[in-house]
């Protein structure tokens, strides 16, 4: 081993550590760092930097790098800190060890601290990371000190998982206490150890394996005598940006030796807990990891014959558990088929979950890189990017347990013959799974064809090769729409009903009149039972990735997606087309149509409705698409149009427009008043018939009534409905803010938490919340809002008033009352509800006017005193506002204090924060 600091040290390594423990006493060090360095030189400066900066004082750490022979700039790297600071020592090893063992055993031997801590060097500490840490050891003398840490990614920071949610520390006097403390990432770096503690029992890092880390914590945590966790500290930052560049380290390379070193090292850790008589902590300890290890058997870079030496050489571990009970269900197949010693299976699943995961990812990769192009429309679809961002990988895993419980696999209590299993393979397993990829899951869709029979057999060719694309993709219900005095229904029954899960042919007669290609789709509206509606032309064709991304932009709130943007691509050779359905294969060239409107679009069913349909005043052809656009624009409804183009199934025929239609498209571009033109479709028959239909209520006021409806409740009613009126579909995302940044909370805050949201209107105030356990909006108006759109919000309501909430005591994790304390019939009893229902250690958030006029809404009127009321809460922080804009959260963003010297009464805003003790 080369040292930098020779000068100071004896050169034999055995001499060295003698030396080094005959001056510990004098040391005046109060924590060594111990870092393992190898080929970081993209990250290693941070890592440094972020010890330099250090709240503690740097003149109390030592910092001991020890490189295991980096064939990059690492070394030089450590050596340039070593001569800048004393307290930084570079030591290089003579040979790669190939894991980080070795260098942090080398670290150990050559510290001076009373105290160890380890940094891996793409990591970070937080500022204070050693101050807390040191405090709290000295101060409570237990042998270990660890907190929390962060994932950091290049868009997002996240918590890493805990099972301590509602407590601020765990502390013990031995692990026998507490032993799920072994649930907890065993990252060493998080910790904080006494050097004593470490020499006195002898515990060092297995070397030359990864996963060394699991071995080095259940030692210690075993040994110790007094473990405290910090677990609302997050004191670390795990970087994860590196391994989304593809530069993963080497403990995470997915090859057969890293695997079978984890083997290695779990194995190791097992015959710990059969030496200390602990093997009751194996399932605390070892489900995780299995569970990780599994996820990375299934995308590593192993042969056949790999893969089967890996699960006879893991097998024993998993033999000790009966049963695998993980919330993904493919882990829990895959781990019955190990446990069964049935490795062949086990590959077969393997490695067709690999090639699906694979491609999810890149689809999703494609769709993020997509997104990025259209920064204007990024910013509206910023549901997107957050499920994009979601749990990362995890996402797709949640969706393809659905399919992998299909399967005749998920338990050991169904056998599986061998005849069985031969008949089962790798492409009917990816045909299962495909269809539960997130991006590509259409159960909640129907998709309408207007459609009238000819004696045109291009035409019949079009409906042809459309049903069987459509069938192939997986779309699973249609309707195919008649206008027509003739129908077709027997021969589409017979020939395409199979394709299909649900497959109708409706008919409504034409009379001799034109096609009425809205009539046609109306109807197919009406008869569809899904919460989405599609309708496409006979002749136009979009990619399965279109229809994929279109229903998940409507299961985030838009109301209408266009799966092309005002371009065309005819498909001239259809019957080569028809061979594979292969887009590639088109060569004619892509046309420009900026008016183009139709041909397929995606709905919301209730949107679609709700701004009248299709206008059935037009017949023949051309026009109504427009002028349906032209409403949706009117009513501000949330759009999309995906920027790829719409393929047309070529066939000649002259284009010439119904005239009455062009001047009924002329009329409709004229009107500009919403409510001219909301009056007028409450008159369409059609529409009257599809409210009634579907139970739609209607959306004007004016229209609206309910005899059980108080004074106050019927002036709220009717203020929702104006709003749905002016804005077409209301809009939340203005909620994710106030809830967050305002209160200087981040949106991980609320995952797995519990929220209410007290007088919550129908805008769906908690949907940005999307990682939270539960999701409640209490409001006495509940079951009139359904009119308004709520039954599509993600989150729950609850039809209550708050001075008797259903619920049971100390439930919520966070309540909030936005501008709704002033609605309430009997303040102080909701206020003492509100207090039952937090539990401790909740939050209650609060927004609310303050020395207003009475209004037949907010009846009730209190001055900024209203915060005494809230006692024994303890608040956290109080803000008062100038009421400057029309609405309370615009003001709150103009952010101009109240002015208390001015002792004109007026019109205020107050804003607090409580936490229940």
């Amino acid at each position: 081993m080369n040292n930098e600091k020779s000068n100071k040290y004896p050169a034999n390594t055995r001499e060295q550590i003698k030396y080094m423990k005959s001056i510990i006493n004098n040391c005046k060090f109060k924590i060594s760092v111990i870092i393992p360095v190898y080929n970081v030189e993209n990250y290693i400066r941070a890592a440094l930097d972020s010890i330099v900066t250090q709240t503690i004082g740097l003149e109390n750490l030592e910092v001991l790098m020890v490189n295991d022979c980096s064939t990059d700039k690492s070394g030089k790297i450590i050596n340039e800190y070593a001569a800048k600071y004393n307290n930084f020592k570079a030591l290089h090893l003579d040979n790669n060890s190939g894991a980080a063992g070795k260098p942090r055993n080398v670290g150990m031997a050559n510290a001076h601290g009373k105290y160890l801590m380890f940094l891996d060097p793409d990591d970070s500490y937080e500022p204070n990371a050693c101050e807390v840490l040191y405090n709290k050891i000295e101060k409570e003398d237990v042998d270990i000190v660890f907190s929390r840490y962060r994932y950091i990614f290049e868009d997002r920071k996240t918590k890493c998982f805990s099972v301590f949610e509602e407590l601020n520390e765990v502390k013990i006097d031995n692990i026998q206490e507490e032993p799920r403390l072994f649930t907890l990432p065993p990252s060493v770096w998080t910790k904080i150890f006494k050097r004593e503690f470490i020499e006195k029992n002898d515990i060092k890092f297995p070397e030359g394996i990864p996963g060394q880390d699991l071995y080095f914590v259940v030692k210690s945590f075993l040994e110790a005598n007094g473990i405290l966790f910090l677990n609302n500290q997050f004191l670390f930052n795990y970087n994860r940006i590196r391994d989304s560049k593809g530069d993963e380290s080497i403990s995470r390379d997915k090859n057969k030796k890293n695997l079978m070193g984890m083997i290695q090292a779990y194995k190791k850790a097992y015959e710990l807990l059969k030496k200390y008589k602990k093997v009751e902590y194996s399932d605390f300890i070892f489900k995780n990891h299995l569970q990780f290890w599994m996820e990375g058997f299934i995308l590593s870079k192993t042969t056949s014959t790999e893969k089967k030496e890996l699960l006879e050489e893991v097998n024993c571990l998993f033999e000790e558990f009966e049963e695998f009970n993980s919330t993904k269900q493919y882990i829990n197949i895959l781990f019955n088929k190990i446990h069964e010693k049935k490795y062949d299976e086990a590959i077969l699943i393997a490695d067709a979950l690999k090639e699906i995961i694979i491609s999810s990812e890149r689809e999703k990769s494609k769709l993020k890189n997509r997104l990025k192009t259209e920064k204007k429309n990024l910013a509206q679809i910023s549901p997107i990017k957050g499920y994009l961002t979601y749990k990362s990988k995890n996402i797709f895993f949640r969706s393809i347990n659905k399919v992998l419980f299909k399967l005749k696999l998920t338990s050991t209590k169904e056998k599986i013959n061998d005849t069985t299993f031969s008949n089962f393979n790798k492409e009917n397993l990816k045909k299962e799974i495909v269809n539960l990829n997130p991006f590509e899951n259409f159960k909640d869709l129907t998709l309408i064809l207007p459609y009238r029979k000819t004696n045109d057999p291009e035409r019949e060719m079009n409906l042809d090769i459309s049903l069987k694309y459509l069938g192939h993709i997986g779309i699973p219900n249609i309707i195919i729409s008649e206008h027509s005095d003739i129908s077709n229904k027997e021969f589409l029954k017979r020939n395409y009903e199979d394709l299909f899960k649900s497959f109708k042919v409706l008919n409504t007669p034409s009379y001799g009149k034109p096609f009425n290609l809205a009539k046609s789709i109306n109807n197919g509206v009406i008869e569809s039972e899904t919460k989405y509606i599609g309708y496409s032309d006979i002749d136009c064709l979009t990619k399965r990735k279109n229809i994929a991304l279109s229903l998940f932009l409507l299961r985030r709130n838009y109301d209408v997606v266009h799966p092309f943007k005002y371009r065309v691509t005819d498909i001239i050779d259809k019957n080569e087309f028809d061979k594979k359905y292969d887009f590639k294969t088109v060569k004619s060239e892509e046309q420009n149509r900026p008016w183009a409107d139709g041909g397929i679009v995606f709905w919301n069913k209730n949107s679609f409705i709700s701004i009248g349909m299709q206008n059935e005043n037009f017949s023949g052809w051309g026009g109504e698409d427009n002028e349906l656009m032209t409403r949706a624009n009117l009513f501000n409804l949330k759009m999309y149009r995906i920027d790829d183009t719409l393929y047309h199934l070529y066939h000649h025929r002259p284009q010439i427009r119904t005239k009455n239609n062009a001047e009924l498209l002329r009329k409709s571009k004229e009107i500009k008043d919403s409510n001219i033109v909301l009056n007028e479709i409450n008159k369409w028959p059609w529409v009257v018939e599809a409210k009634k239909s579907i139970n739609l209520d209607k959306t004007s006021s004016k229209e609206y009534s309910d005899e059980n409806l108080d004074s106050k409740a019927e002036s709220e009613l009717n203020f929702w409905l104006r709003k749905k009126n002016e804005e077409g579909v209301l809009k939340n995302e203005h909620y994710e803010y106030f809830y967050t940044g305002f209160f200087g909370l981040d949106k991980e805050f609320f995952f797995d938490k519990k929220i209410l949201d007290i007088g919550c209107g129908p805008r769906g105030s908690l949907e940005w919340a999307d990682g939270a356990k539960e999701r409640i909006g209490l409001d006495p108006l509940v079951d009139s809002y359904t009119n308004l759109g709520t039954t599509k919000h993600e989150m729950k309501y609850v039809c209550s008033g708050s001075e008797d909430m259903p619920f049971p005591d100390n439930y919520f994790d966070v309540v909030c009352s936005f501008n709704s304390l002033d609605h309430l019939d009997n303040l102080d009893k909701s206020i003492t509800e509100i207090k039952r229902v937090i539990k401790k250690g909740g939050l209650f958030l609060l927004i609310s006017d303050v020395n207003h006029d009475p209004t037949p809404c907010e009846p009730i009127v209190f001055s900024f005193d209203i915060i005494k009321k809230f006692k024994p809460l303890l608040l956290l922080e109080e803000k008062h506002f100038e009421k400057i804009k029309q609405g309370v959260y615009q003001s709150l963003i103009e952010n101009v204090p109240y002015d208390h010297s001015n002792k004109k009464k007026r019109y205020g805003i107050i804003t607090a924060k409580f936490k229940k003790t």
